[in-house]
């Protein structure tokens, strides 16, 4: 099945910005609006609107934390072979957590 691509144009920038919508036969029980698309969970969290926020905190509550639990390992110059998966994890949980709320917040009510 295709995917419906609609253009956008984003207020006072004159520029136009695919976003991309779900498939018609896509049907979820729930349903979040971004830029006035309703759209699936998967669609919704990976949309550009979400990501230029979800991402930027990740970056920075990440760093911190990193900073914060693993500061002295970096700075003692011993790296021991956890780290491949703590500071992955580090910057995730930050991700994660900033885009469930915006899909919280996004969430449409089902008409009942």
């Amino acid at each position: 099945m295709p995917r419906i691509v609609l253009e956008r144009v984003r207020a006072g920038a004159g520029r136009r910005i695919p976003a991309v919508s779900c498939p018609p036969s896509h049907r979820p029980a729930a349903r979040y609006r971004v830029l006035g698309e309703d759209l699936c969970p998967a669609h919704a969290a990976f949309s550009r609107k979400l990501l230029t926020t979800s991402l930027p905190t990740a970056a920075v509550v990440g760093t911190i934390l990193t900073a914060i639990n693993q500061g002295t390992v970096f700075f003692s110059g011993n790296l021991p072979g956890e780290l491949w998966w703590k500071v992955p994890l580090t910057y995730s949980v930050p991700f994660f957590v900033a885009t469930w709320s915006q899909l919280r917040a996004l969430r449409v009510q089902a008409d009942t």
